[in-house]
């Protein structure tokens, strides 16, 4: 694998990493060696890799900014391929497109540059557009699909470039149709944004990270919310109400500033968190009857 991989890379000229330690490339900060790590700086160069590694057969995932993610301690045998250099934003009157691997950061002071609304409750969130879209992030009761109109795709059993509508992706809670068909790769999305005050907007913005640097344990690694919100209640206080904040193994723990995080404390394993997600799930089911669906993706 990896010298046809090698061969490639040279040939097309792409930026690969090989060996990668994943913990470098995650908000987690945990994660064991990729065979390689291809960092395309173009949507064209994105569709090469693709392409190349159905051919060869060679087993891949692929990623935005780490966020959201947990790296097996073992690493990934295979090719990690990221989007994080595949970006950019075009803003024609109220219509906003952006590249998979734009920070969403980036995508909502574009907005506000434009004075376009809609996104202020968005920033803040660390993924990139492609991420945002594949999870239908959302934060403060707004989520990346209210304002979604269009997503370009590659279709990997078809080798072809598509375009999926809003009703086609089927969004819900955290969900859409491109975590059950992963051989739909994310290219791009187009947005359609109201009008408001650039002032206003980025007012908002501020608000908003304020609350997040208040409430969320932002200043260690972590993967963002721990739990999917349960049909009842929110997941940080049937947490909490079971006694188990701060609760800690090896070097993860449940975050003391806010339940519904794990933070790796400087030394936590994979094994670690997914010990504490276990455990976490276990007593909270056995003391309320409330099942927990981790947020969290694990990639082994």
């Amino acid at each position: 694998m990896e010298k046809k991989l090698r061969e490639f890379c040279l040939k097309e000229r792409l930026p690969v990493l090989w060996h990668a330690p994943l913990s470098d490339f995650t908000s987690f900060r945990i994660g064991g060696l990729a065979d390689a790590f291809l960092l395309p700086d173009t949507e064209k160069a994105l569709l090469s890799i693709l392409c190349f590694l159905k051919h060869e057969k060679i087993p891949h995932r692929i990623i935005g900014n780490g966020t959201n993610l947990l790296f097996s301690d073992d690493g990934f045998r295979g090719a990690i391929v990221s989007t994080r250099h595949v970006r950019g934003v075009t803003v024609v009157g109220k219509t906003a497109r952006a590249a998979a691997g734009t920070p969403l950061n980036v995508l909502c002071r574009t907005l506000a540059e434009h004075s376009l609304d809609g996104f202020s409750s968005l920033y803040g969130i660390p993924g990139t557009v492609g991420g945002a879209v594949f999870m239908n992030a959302g934060a403060f009761n707004a989520t990346v699909s209210e304002f979604l109109d269009f997503v370009s795709v590659y279709n990997v059993a078809t080798g072809r470039t598509e375009t999926l509508s809003k009703k086609e992706i089927g969004f819900s809670y955290r969900s859409s149709i491109f975590q059950a068909r992963r051989n739909i790769i994310i290219l791009s999305a187009e947005f359609s944004l109201p009008k408001g005050e650039e002032e206003n907007i980025r007012e908002k913005m501020r608000q908003n990270i304020e609350k997040r640097m208040e409430a969320q344990p932002l200043a260690l690694p972590c993967a963002g919310s721990t739990f999917l919100r349960p049909k009842d209640g929110y997941a940080a206080a049937w947490i909490e109400k079971a006694g188990l904040k701060g609760a800690r193994i090896g070097g993860a723990a449940v975050s003391l500033k806010h339940a519904g995080f794990i933070v790796n404390l400087g030394d936590a394993t994979a094994k670690d968190v997914l010990s504490l997600i276990a455990m976490i799930k276990d007593e909270v089911n056995r003391r309320f009857g409330i099942v927990l669906v981790p947020e969290i993706e694990y990639i082994d």
